[in-house]
């Protein structure tokens, strides 16, 4: 299995974006990383306390709130992430 990684990709500067969807400025930067062959990428927004699935067809929220690769052992629930968000 390949490594993971974790990327901040940044949200466009110019105030068009809309902060209640995930900044379309990142769109290039995780279609990049799926060109490449990266199997997941994941677009977590801490602020707004949500994620994105990204594929070659667009993003998607997590139906059942959580981020996992199929076939192993890596997986995020986002309500335990953004709890301890809290804490920190």
């Amino acid at each position: 299995m390949g490594a993971v990684s974790c990327v901040r990709l940044p949200c466009c500067s110019s105030g068009s974006c809309h902060r209640k969807t995930p900044c379309r400025a990142s769109a290039s930067a995780w279609t990049t990383y799926l060109s490449f062959g990266t199997g997941h990428v994941w677009v977590v927004d801490p602020e707004l306390r949500k994620a994105h699935l990204c594929t070659k067809t667009g993003m998607e929220e997590p139906a059942d709130g959580v981020l996992a690769i199929a076939g192993t052992e890596i997986r995020v629930v986002l309500s335990e992430l953004f709890a301890e968000l809290d804490r920190a």
